[in-house]
């Protein structure tokens, strides 16, 4: 036990002392005004109004208890040896328990003005109505003021019996040790010592799982949730139907898209580095192709700019590597086929989910009657990418320049 370190550590006592005794909810600390509203509320309420006062007054006795036990007696009591010489703690432990124990008692001193600038207004923006909350440290000699005393004298006799307590407990036989060892394990501590261990097995599985530390594990579990929360909200609003006109799909967007598919699918299924490369380049290449069918020459031709350069620096990177071999068993990529599948699923039902839903923007209307008047140009789209958001545009022709630069910077780098 300790003692007497009041002395060794004056700013410690004084932040312990004053969280003490609003613990305790003594005045004109905001322990008090706490204990008050409590027993106020437990006297009005409409049913078991006396089993709830008393279960309030004894907790609140045992907080008086402890206050004294934990906040008061190791450092105003008598002075007990200790292994080592105490001496206070630095500025950065004790700084937090000192303001948060000053602000008790300042809150305890000005409680109206606390509710007036800080409590009346969160709670009226919560209810979404003016209201006005009344905090007071003197309510007068009532009901609730009685109960106050009567937990602060219950409580202090508690504390002045602890010995005796003590050496009652100790004095018990061994069947009223064997009843208290009982409760304590399959009491209320027993339960809050099972459900810190539950809680510890919980975090540490799910660590396990989603805390792995491999990156195809983080993407597998990104894209389950994003499927089954997605999956899960299109479900109850319905499924897509068919947008108007699905039906009038020309023979060569039936050709496209299978070209698209099999071009797809051999960049998964070939052996060859290189082969597969050679099949997203396919993909590419008929992406620009539709955006050229479909009147969007300008993505058409970023596109294919995007799309060459793409396939050269693949080539170029995958020339040095090793001879292509599979690491993964035959059941981690079927595994990965599923969830590959499950998302692509996902994506072609919102994009039918937009599609379904008729096209009612006012922006295109007004980009084209003000292309010609305003920006003068002809083009809507060099018009909305230079005139209409041409800072955003600025922005965007910044970054790239700026990844160029550093992108040259590398190449022309020289290590020694």
């Amino acid at each position: 036990l300790l003692g007497g370190l009041a002395k060794a550590m004056p700013i410690t006592a004084v932040a312990a002392g004053l969280a003490a005794l609003s613990m305790a909810g003594l005045p004109p600390l905001l322990g008090f005004i706490n204990k008050e509203l409590l027993y106020e509320a437990n006297i009005q309420a409409p049913r078991a109004a006396l089993v709830i006062t008393v279960a309030g007054v004894a907790s609140n006795v045992l907080l008086v208890a402890l206050a004294g036990i934990v906040g008061i007696r190791p450092f105003f009591a008598r002075k007990k040896a200790t292994p080592k010489e105490p001496h206070e703690a630095p500025v950065s432990l004790w700084l937090g328990p000192v303001v948060l124990a000053a602000l008790g008692l300042i809150i305890g001193l000005f409680p109206e003005t606390v509710a007036t600038v800080f409590l009346s207004p969160a709670v009226s923006a919560v209810r979404g109505e003016p209201t006005v909350v009344e905090l007071k440290l003197w309510h007068g000699l009532n009901p609730v003021l009685l109960l106050s005393v009567v937990t602060l004298a219950l409580g202090v006799g508690l504390y002045a019996a602890r010995d005796l307590l003590h050496r009652g407990v100790a004095q018990l036989g061994p069947t009223a040790r064997s009843a208290l060892a009982f409760l304590g394990r399959w009491g209320p501590e027993g339960w809050y010592g099972l459900s810190i261990k539950g809680l510890n097995a919980v975090a540490r599985a799910q660590t396990r799982v989603l805390q792995s530390g491999y990156l195809r594990y983080y993407l597998m579990i990104i894209i389950a949730t994003t499927v089954g929360l997605a999956g899960y909200t299109l479900i109850g609003s319905g499924l897509p139907r068919r947008p108007d006109g699905g039906g009038q799909v020309r023979i060569y967007e039936w050709l496209e898209a299978g070209v698209i598919l099999l071009a797809a699918l051999a960049a998964v299924l070939s052996p060859s580095r290189l082969a597969a490369v050679a099949a997203l380049g396919v993909v590419g290449y008929n992406i620009a192709l539709i955006y050229v069918l479909f009147g969007a020459p300008d993505l058409a031709m970023t596109q294919f700019a995007l799309e060459t350069l793409t396939v050269i620096l693949f080539v170029l990177v995958l020339y040095r590597l090793p001879r292509f071999a599979t690491l993964s068993s035959r059941g981690t990529r079927v595994r990965d086929a599923l969830i590959a599948l499950t998302a692509g699923g996902l994506m072609t039902i919102l994009v039918l989910a937009v599609t379904a839903v008729p096209l009612e923007s006012r922006l295109t209307p007004w980009f084209a009657a003000n292309s010609l008047p305003l920006a003068y140009g002809r083009n809507l789209v060099n018009v909305i990418l230079v005139d209409f958001r041409g800072l955003d545009t600025l922005g965007e022709i910044t970054v790239l320049a700026a990844a160029a630069i550093g992108v040259y910077a590398l190449l022309k780098l020289r290590l020694e």
